[in-house]
């Protein structure tokens, strides 16, 4: 294993239990129930569900925790979820197995066949009209590429996963973006695909995932200037979107001395009325897409916004 990683992990683990212990969980028009999920491969799957208190058919979100893809769990994710879930959404956090113990492409499959579990239980009651994904830092590259792979026919059979019909946008909270890294997140791109497999069409893909933007789904992009990790490779993201004329609404915040708007900020920080927005924002957006046609080229993207920039400066 390369020492960075349990550097990595040891850092994030210290600075989300503080956090965590400062934090009590009362969403009481939220329901939240544990369950697990088998997938064809491996150990089964552990997830929490969230949705409204009272039972109503809500569009499903698959959220997908932060840590570089080498750390965290579908826990640290609770309060985020809970937040979009009493907006009218069910929420599933999914696990999903870390780097190095497997690589990025077993990390796709792990969240594509338990997402096409999860679609196939008749306990869990949500529009099967609409699928979306929200993911942060590392777990929002996770998603773009499930998202991508996984709506698309020829990559989905290449990657041997489920393909999925019904996705209708993606959320991107301070995303990592590329998979060719320098410095403390150096190791990444050795993690890509099994080793047997290096130089393949999966590896090929996987060394740019800025080729698969065409096949994204609307895409609510979220990052801050006080964001060093990652905020540079959110803007380059946002022009990419931009120029390629992809829906999406791209929420840039400003530089603060005084409030943490930093990483994450929006899960981390759930209470600040930064977040709040983002919350009301990013549920109105996934209402929105729900009711519109699955054609990305029938979207409006001045009506997608709902008057939101879609490119703040």
């Amino acid at each position: 294993m390369d020492l960075r990683i349990p550097l990595i992990r040891y850092a994030l683990k210290s600075a989300d239990e503080r956090r965590i212990r400062r934090l009590s969980f009362h969403y009481p028009a939220v329901r939240l129930r544990p369950c697990t999920v088998s997938v064809p491969w491996g150990p089964s799957v552990a997830t929490d569900v969230f949705s409204a208190a009272k039972a109503s058919l809500a569009p499903l979100v698959i959220d997908l925790h932060g840590g570089g893809l080498i750390y965290g769990t579908h826990r640290l994710n609770r309060w985020s979820n809970a937040e979009l879930s009493q907006r009218g959404f069910t929420v599933v956090s999914l696990d999903y197995p870390l780097i190095p113990h497997v690589s990025l492409k077993d990390q796709i499959r792990s969240v594509l066949w338990s997402v096409q579990q999860l679609l196939q239980r008749k306990d869990l009651r949500w529009d099967r009209r609409n699928l979306f994904f929200k993911g942060d830092s590392g777990g929002a590259l996770l998603a773009a590429l499930c998202c991508a792979i996984g709506g698309d026919e020829p990559l989905a059979a290449l990657f041997d996963v489920p393909k999925q019909s019904i996705l209708r946008g993606l959320a991107m909270i301070h995303p990592m973006v590329n998979t060719r890294r320098l410095g403390i997140l150096g190791f990444l791109d050795r993690h890509l695909v099994p080793e047997k497999e290096l130089g393949g069409a999966c590896h090929q893909t996987l060394l740019n995932p800025l080729s698969l933007l065409p096949l994204l789904p609307p895409v609510f992009l979220v990052t801050s200037k006080n964001d060093w990790m990652f905020h540079r490779e959110s803007a380059i993201l946002a022009q990419e979107l931009k120029r390629q004329n992809i829906p999406h609404v791209f929420k840039n915040h400003a530089f603060r001395w005084r409030k943490p708007l930093n990483h994450v900020f929006m899960i981390t920080h759930t209470h600040l009325p930064e977040s709040q927005i983002l919350y009301e924002e990013l549920a109105a957006i996934f209402h929105q897409l729900t009711r519109r046609p699955h054609d990305k080229k029938s979207i409006d993207l001045s009506s997608l916004s709902g008057g939101l920039c879609l490119l703040e400066p």
